[in-house]
């Protein structure tokens, strides 16, 4: 059933959702491979419908990765997607556009740094592009054009918050990286082994630093803090082995 207004999502609808899309994906991934391999005697419109369905999937399923916070699957679902729709719309849409900034949030959870800054100014440069062709053949609408030109404002400034806390990050990673090493050493005589692990909080979680928040979407994506209250479907994926479904614990 649809969860009313201000009701959890139960977690059946999840997983209802998931099997669903997989379904989808699986079937679109057959035919594409089938016409790639020149089998199947698809026409030209035919091998489009299929791969615009297999992107569509692959982005729907990751949606449903980032509110149960499987960040990796949800990564190798959008890097697929975003190949296919750079494909599909000559490198530049909007939709394209949106994925490459959502990688570039989910990276910088990641606290992949590099690509997280890599992946939003290609987004900007790929928006960037889209309005241009807009301006030529026309907008939807004159909302759609100021909603637009706020979109991009808001990439510039995510582009340079991110490039502010590049450094920060990558030093914050290296101090890390020397911390564990330390600690894996052998105890010394008379003193403890390695160094504290100062840079983790309660429960082996990073603390997050100057440049370790999440950073909200332009284009309104699923927010990876507001999945707080939803229940996680566990290992769901393709390729896993599904689990039952566990409550999210709140952080």
């Amino acid at each position: 059933r649809a969860a009313k207004a201000g009701e959890e999502e139960e977690p059946e609808d999840f997983e209802i959702a998931w099997e669903v899309l997989d379904l989808a994906r699986n079937g679109f991934d057959n035919l594409v491979r089938a016409a790639n391999a020149g089998e199947g005697g698809m026409s030209v419109k035919e091998e489009k419908e299929a791969e615009e369905g297999l992107a569509d999937s692959l982005r729907a399923l990751a949606d449903i990765s980032i509110r149960n916070n499987n960040i990796d699957v949800a990564i190798n679902d959008l890097e697929e997607c975003k190949q296919l729709y750079a494909k599909l719309d000559g490198g530049e849409s909007r939709r394209l556009a949106e994925v490459h900034t959502l990688l570039g949030s989910l990276y910088w959870v990641k606290r992949e740094g590099k690509k997280a800054l890599d992946a939003n100014k290609e987004g900007l440069d790929v928006f960037k592009k889209w309005m241009e062709t807009a301006k030529v053949t026309g907008y939807a609408s004159k909302d759609d054009q100021v909603d637009a030109e706020e979109i991009v404002k808001e990439l510039e400034f995510k582009v340079a918050e991110f490039e502010k806390n590049l450094p920060s990050m990558e030093r914050e990673k290296a101090e890390m990286e020397a911390s564990l090493t330390a600690a894996a050493l052998p105890k010394r005589e008379g003193g403890e082994g390695g160094t504290s692990l100062g840079q983790r909080g309660e429960g082996g979680a990073m603390k997050g630093g100057e440049g370790g928040a999440a950073v909200k979407s332009p284009f309104e994506a699923p927010s990876l803090a507001s999945t707080g209250g939803v229940r996680k479907l566990g290992a769901v994926g393709r390729g896993t082995k599904r689990i039952s479904l566990q409550p999210m614990k709140k952080q």
